[in-house]
Formats: structure tokens, C-alpha cells, sequence
């Protein structure tokens, strides 16, 4: 294992690995990516993509792949300010559970925020298989399009791999680094 990239301030780090690994079904080079997040005393994993063979993100224009996934977070912090960790949002739509078709148009999600103007939301969301205790994907993410006009924020769910389970939440990424995350939210694709 090798660090191929590593960056970040105080409040936020990211790291890039080279792995050569082995195993029943593989053999060669992964590459591994981990974002950080400092929670005061300590470090915490916020997002581990242990098979990141094109680290992409999905891009404010929609484009999945245009921009690399450390590059697109690491581009919004400009600073290292003494700043507090922005209010995390408030999930609003749809409610925990809900039933819904993701064709032929995927459903709105909704949040309030009092975080400021100058924060960056990112969908971070995971599918899972049917059954009692979903086994989850490793996480998508996916910078919100929002108006910032009026809330609740809205758009279209950026996300739908088939009738299955799904979680989704917000981070909320402050200029200086420092980031909230909401909590889990679980809907079931009908179709």
C-alpha cells in the first residue's frame, strides 16, 4: 500500500492509495480513496471507496465522471477560518420508508438548511439488497443543484440502481473544510 495523494487542512483530509492486493477473484492494483473528517479531538472516516478505479464525482452540470472526486470537494474549500461545523440540514421529503417509483421519473428530495449561502451541499446516497438488514453499496456522491432562493431545497433524486432499497443523506461542506452530515434516510424503489 502507497499513498499516491494526500491533502486537506485542519478540518478536512483526503488520501489517495495505491494497493496491490490478491485474493479468489482478484489480483493487481486497487486504488482506494478516504476523505477525513476532524471531529474535534479526532479523526473520523467520512467516505471509503475501497475500489476506486476512475475516482469521479457526479458534476454540478450532472455529467457522471467529468471531475475527479477528491479534486470537486477539495476545489470548494478556500480557506482554513476558524469556523464552526454548518448546521446540518433537516431532511424533509420523502418520508422514512416511502414506497415509490423511480420510472419513469425519479421522486424529489427535500431538506432545510440555515446553513450559509456560501455552503456546498453533496448527496451522498447507497443502494442496498431486499431484506431485513440491506447490505449497502459503497457511497455515491453527488453535488446538489439547488436554488438557493427558497426552501425547502428540492431536486431530483440523483440516484436509483433498481426496485431496491436506498439511503440517502446531506452533507454540508463550509468553505473552511468543515462539514455536517444528516442522518440516514431509507426509501424502497418500486420499479
Amino acid at each position: 500500500m502507497r499513498p499516491i495523494l494526500t491533502f486537506g487542512n485542519s478540518r478536512l483530509a483526503f488520501v489517495l492509495l495505491a494497493v496491490l492486493a490478491s485474493g479468489d477473484s482478484f489480483y493487481g492494483m486497487r486504488h482506494m480513496i478516504f476523505i477525513f473528517r476532524n471531529q474535534g479531538s479526532r479523526w473520523r472516516i467520512l467516505y471509503m471507496n475501497p475500489d476506486a478505479n476512475e475516482p469521479s464525482v457526479t458534476g454540478e452540470d450532472g455529467a457522471a465522471g467529468s471531475v475527479s472526486l477528491l479534486s470537486a470537494v477539495a476545489s470548494r474549500i478556500v480557506g482554513e477560518g476558524p469556523e464552526p461545523p454548518p448546521p446540518a440540514v433537516e431532511l424533509v421529503d420523502p418520508p422514512i420508508g416511502a414506497v415509490l417509483p423511480r420510472y419513469p421519473v425519479r421522486p424529489d428530495i427535500s431538506w432545510r438548511s440555515e446553513a450559509p449561502a456560501t455552503a456546498d451541499f453533496i448527496i451522498e446516497s447507497q443502494f442496498g439488497q431486499p431484506g431485513a438488514d440491506p447490505d449497502w453499496s459503497v457511497s455515491s456522491l453527488t453535488f446538489a443543484r439547488v436554488s438557493r432562493a427558497t426552501q425547502p431545497f428540492r431536486q431530483k433524486a440523483p440516484f436509483g440502481a433498481g426496485s431496491q432499497p436506498h439511503r440517502w443523506r446531506i452533507w454540508t461542506l463550509a468553505r473552511s473544510g468543515a462539514v455536517s452530515v444528516s442522518a440516514w434516510r431509507t426509501l424502497i424503489f418500486s420499479n
